[in-house]
């Protein structure tokens, strides 16, 4: 898991600040979801409750520092993601050059696994675009998929 760098801590901290209403370096839990969104993770509403009550156990409120250490917890859960979701689309590359027909693309995410609606596959695969060869790099493809 990479380390969050100086540019991203102050970025959060200021996001931090935003919600700190009584300036106290604090944040009540009520307000933890909304900060982690603000942030730039997207839990589920599931995912924000855990990590509420692992909090309560110990804490009363959340201060700076553990809020970094959720957000670098929600960055490692991304980038583990990331190698997963390049590791199985690695598969479908026949010429094992980054690439994957958008057929075999669109047939993976429709039909295997967890299904996606083909027209959210259909705009994914227009945003992240084709070569005239009908390939996507599927890297890209994951880079796009992760920050959805």
């Amino acid at each position: 898991m990479s380390e969050l760098t100086q540019e991203q801590k102050e970025k959060l901290q200021e996001v931090f600040d935003l919600f700190d209403y009584n300036l106290d370096g604090k944040i009540e839990f009520d307000q933890l979801g909304s900060l982690i969104r603000a942030a730039g993770q997207f839990p589920t509403d599931t995912e924000i409750q855990e990590i509420i009550e692992n909090f309560k156990q110990n804490e009363t409120e959340v201060d700076f520092d553990k809020f970094l250490e959720l957000i670098q917890r929600f960055e490692g859960a991304k980038e583990q993601k990331e190698e997963e979701l390049i590791k199985a689309f690695s598969t479908l590359d026949k010429e094992n050059n980054g690439f994957v027909l958008a057929s075999d693309l669109r047939y993976a995410l429709t039909k295997l696994g967890t299904p996606l609606p083909r027209d959210v596959v259909t705009q994914m695969i227009k945003e992240v675009g084709m070569d005239s060869d009908g390939k996507i790099n599927y890297k890209e493809f994951v880079k796009m998929m992760i920050q959805k």
